[in-house]
């Protein structure tokens, strides 16, 4: 699967991107941090070296879930690898959100459901079921000022439990 979307990170903000009540299958962002959880503490562990600090800025995470192969994550057009302490999921590692019904939250996950979610900002946000799509499928660099911009995406494949929400309004 691949889940990508547009977030600005409100100054206040902690907690969950989006993930499963169960589990705890989330991305998340823990001070200046952002985290990827697989089953919680019994699968895999992701964390980023790189460190979001701007509340201005609008980010571009793109997250291909392949567990057939090594892959790494990709921030505002650029792949990103993550820390040294991650443990990545097992190979054939399936996630709960596409393969055993369990529900999809944005803005929640299963450390912070009871709690009525994070506050982030979105935009663009997608969801593939099936396919790992690269960044270069959602953005590009814009010629002019070389800043990542979004691509239009209702062309590409959304799979069994995949979505778009624009959020235009």
């Amino acid at each position: 699967w691949t889940c990508s979307f547009w977030t600005k990170i409100l100054p206040t903000t902690g907690g969950s991107l989006w993930g499963t009540p169960s589990e705890g299958d989330q991305l998340y962002f823990s001070g200046n941090q952002l985290y990827f959880f697989n089953e919680g503490s019994s699968g895999s562990y992701l964390s980023t070296v790189r460190l979001f600090r701007d509340p201005s800025a609008w980010y571009h995470l793109v997250i291909a879930y392949d567990t057939t192969q090594g892959t790494a994550a990709n921030i505002n057009g650029s792949q990103y690898t993550w820390d040294d302490d991650t443990t990545y999921p097992d190979e054939d590692d399936e996630f709960k959100v596409c393969n055993d019904g369990d529900n999809f939250r944005i803005n929640a996950g299963h450390a912070n459901v009871a709690s009525g979610g994070s506050q982030y900002y979105y935009a663009d946000f997608a969801f593939i079921d099936g396919t790992a799509y690269d960044a270069d499928d959602f953005g590009k660099t814009d010629d002019d000022s070389g800043i990542w911009k979004p691509k239009d995406v209702s062309g590409l494949t959304f799979g069994t439990n995949g979505f778009l929400l624009e959020f235009k309004q």
